[in-house]
């Protein structure tokens, strides 16, 4: 049993999420909705522009839980968010928007873990109100470049078969598909096991 499936005992009743509405990558022209960054690690993006990533803290909670209720029919409850801020292993991370002098809001959330030589996504969701803009993408290259940064050897997740729009999401972040886990999400339910392997090369990751 490797370090992370004893970790993944600890909070044996999570089951790794991916929001059924995930936004998709889009096709994007000019400056008003990305900019290109090439980060100090050699990865190459199209960051939308006017969000920025932080780490979660209490005071977020009731956001992201309404976030949660939203995207998911078996969603977390608030305490396996309370948990999962409580874990070493674990980072709750939060897409923020900033546009102009309006009150910053709260677009989606991720939520990963790190364990030995593998950072595993257990939870992405985005607002409503935000999906299409990107911000289900810039959670994942800050999830990735963040792996790369602290030297794991893969990432990894699970979806849904049937959702076509966020698996075509992680293939364009390079993730491969790997296994079937069959019933995964309830009876006809079935997960796709996807990796990212990172290798050390700077891959483009274009959203």
């Amino acid at each position: 049993m490797t370090a992370l499936a004893r970790s993944r005992e600890i909070v044996s009743e999570f089951r790794a999420n991916v929001s059924d509405w995930l936004d998709a990558p889009r096709a994007t022209t000019g400056s008003s909705f990305g900019a290109l960054c090439v980060t100090a690690l050699g990865a190459v993006s199209l960051w939308p522009m006017g969000f920025e990533i932080r780490d979660a803290t209490d005071a977020d909670l009731a956001e992201i839980l309404e976030i949660e209720k939203l995207a998911f029919t078996t969603p977390w409850t608030l305490r396996s968010f309370q948990r999962e801020l409580s874990l070493p292993f674990s980072r709750l991370a939060v897409a923020m928007s900033a546009d102009g002098d309006s009150k910053p809001a709260l677009a989606g959330f991720l939520c990963r873990w790190l364990v030995a030589d593998e950072c595993h996504i257990l939870n992405v969701a985005v607002r409503p109100s935000f999906r299409r803009q990107g911000v289900g993408g810039l959670l994942m290259n800050n999830a990735i470049l963040e792996a790369r940064a602290r030297r794991a050897a893969f990432v990894t997740l699970e979806v849904r078969r049937s959702n076509l729009a966020a698996r075509q999401l992680y293939r364009k972040l390079h993730f491969e598909e790997r296994r079937l886990r069959r019933h995964y999400y309830g009876p006809g339910e079935d997960a796709i096991v996807m990796e990212l392997r990172l290798d050390g090369e700077a891959h483009p990751h274009r959203l």
